[in-house]
């Protein structure tokens, strides 16, 4: 074969492997520190697929496309949790070493896929009936209505709360900490509810939803419990009520008794 042959099929090979890459996205990747465990948030753009999958201490995110994110700053802000983080696969895998054998929970916020590296010491958060005094569980409950979902919080004294709405983002904070029992609203997420995540603090919770851009929020008080309701728009709600036995709507809050001036 003559050399410019060769060279244009040499060419051609690597313009057909280039064409194979996969197209990569940029994800920011971030993490923080919270209270008992360290965070790590893959902000996609949109939902992805991903499996966790661990081997001692090596803690691989495989996901169902390719990225491209900088992990620099993340064993940064990280260093207690983690020994190194690489990008792996082409993009799809993410491997972290982790400086002990922690517990991982994973879950998704909107797009965002979510992995708590949990201390042995702090287990105990994901054991409501072992929690400390000082810092309750919070039963949480859903339940299903025509036009609209409706999530409750179950506090069994007078709460104040502020509920603030940025894009597809919703956030509840309560003047007083408590673990509240997310694991059944993940698992079965209401119409209209995308993800769900918490963060205690030393005297507040703060729940974050994240929902539907047509979404509508209303919320109130009924009794010490706060309900919030996730109002479908009209194309899209149930043609009849499909509430849940098992989740009954929060009580109506009573009008207060008018008194004469």
């Amino acid at each position: 074969m003559q050399w410019p042959a060769r060279v244009a099929l040499l060419l051609l090979a690597v313009l057909a492997g280039a064409a194979e890459a996969p197209a990569q996205e940029a994800v920011p990747v971030r993490g923080g520190l919270h209270e008992g465990y360290g965070r790590v948030v893959f902000a996609w753009d949109s939902p992805v697929r991903y499996e966790v999958a661990r081997d001692g201490r090596t803690l691989s995110v495989r996901f169902g496309r390719a990225m491209a994110t900088d992990l620099g700053r993340l064993t940064d802000t990280l260093d207690a949790y983690l020994e190194g983080a690489q990008l792996a696969g082409n993009g799809r895998v993410v491997r972290l070493t982790l400086r002990q054998d922690y517990k991982v929970r994973d879950f998704t916020v909107g797009p965002s896929v979510v992995l708590d590296l949990v201390t042995r010491e702090d287990r105990q958060q994901d054991q409501p009936a072992q929690q400390a005094p000082d810092v309750p569980a919070l039963n949480v409950r859903t339940g299903a209505h025509t036009g609209f979902s409706r999530i409750v919080f179950d506090w069994q004294e007078p709460v104040q709360y502020k509920v603030k709405r940025d894009g597809t983002t919703v956030r509840l904070t309560f003047d007083r900490p408590a673990d509240p029992e997310l694991a059944p609203v993940r698992r079965n997420p209401p119409q209209g509810l995308e993800g769900i995540e918490a963060d205690i603090g030393a005297d507040n919770l703060t729940v974050a939803l994240s929902v539907a851009e047509d979404v509508r929020i209303r919320h109130f008080l009924a009794g010490p419990r706060v309900a919030v309701d996730l109002v479908q728009p009209p194309e899209t709600r149930p043609s009849q009520d499909t509430r849940p036995a098992e989740a009954p709507d929060a009580p109506t809050a009573k009008p207060a008794p008018r008194t004469k001036p």
